[in-house]
Parts: C-alpha cells; structure tokens; sequence
C-alpha cells in the first residue's frame, strides 16, 4: 500500500547503513544494498512504519502521505480528496465550500480526483495550474 504509486526506485536520500528487521513481524517494504529503507510493523491499534531518509520530491511526499493512512490503517479512505498523480494536490476549504486542485509542474498533467465521497473525476491541468471548484456534501461540482 505504502508504495502502491512508486514508478522508480524509492530515493531515501544519504545512506542509513546497519538497518535490519529484527522481530519476526516487521514487514520489509524496500531495501537498497541489504539495508531496509522502508519497513511497517504493528503497533497497539495501528502501524509503525520507518523510511530511511526520505528528501523531499513529490513521490517521496506521496510514500509519506500512504505511510501515516497506513500507520492509522485508514487505508481504505485514501480516495477521498485525493488525486491519483503524484504531482498535483488537492487542498479541501470546508468552510467555504471550495477545493483547490493544484499541478505542481511546469508540465501539463493528467490526474482523477477523487471527491470527498470517493466519486472519481478526470481531469487534465495546465502547467501550474490551481484550479479551483465547489463542493457540495463532499462532491465535486465541476
């Protein structure tokens, strides 16, 4: 789940070396070079997850991003508010009733953004484009 939108090997940055999975629980998600770079391991009524590193690029946010719904084994409410491409983001304004849909790239970009019932919607942004919209009880008025 955590790596579910990964298209190229997982950048954690400097290496962390001496990195191993020691309880027989722990689910090794990536490793580079024998050392594990993304892990998860149950804790109380949720998750542990470890990256390695982690610098910033909008893939690297995604993993983040899966990783704390994960940790919260909310997995299943990832489609909400959510846009399928990495590169553009969805910023939800409740108390105006507005949704900000943002292509972070200087590259037009093809995205679904899902509603805050998890109603797909297909879109395609201009380079950096913000577009904004309404919504109405948790759904997207286009």
């Amino acid at each position: 789940f955590i790596t579910e939108d990964k298209t190229r090997p997982f950048e954690s940055g400097e290496p962390v070396t001496n990195i191993y999975a020691t309880h027989k629980e722990t689910e090794v998600i990536d490793i580079q070079d024998q050392n594990v770079t993304i892990a998860a391991n149950p804790y109380g009524r949720g998750r542990g997850v470890y990256l390695s590193g982690l610098p910033y690029s909008p893939e690297n946010a995604r993993i983040l991003y899966r990783s704390l719904f994960y940790a919260a084994g909310k997995e299943t409410e990832l489609h909400r508010w959510f846009s399928t491409n990495f590169n553009c983001e969805v910023n939800v304004y409740p108390a105006i009733g507005k949704v900000a849909i943002i292509n972070n790239t200087a590259d037009e970009q093809r995205t679904t953004v899902y509603d805050g019932n998890g109603n797909p919607h297909s879109m395609i942004l201009r380079s950096e484009e913000l577009r904004w919209e309404s919504y109405d009880e948790n759904s997207i008025i286009i």
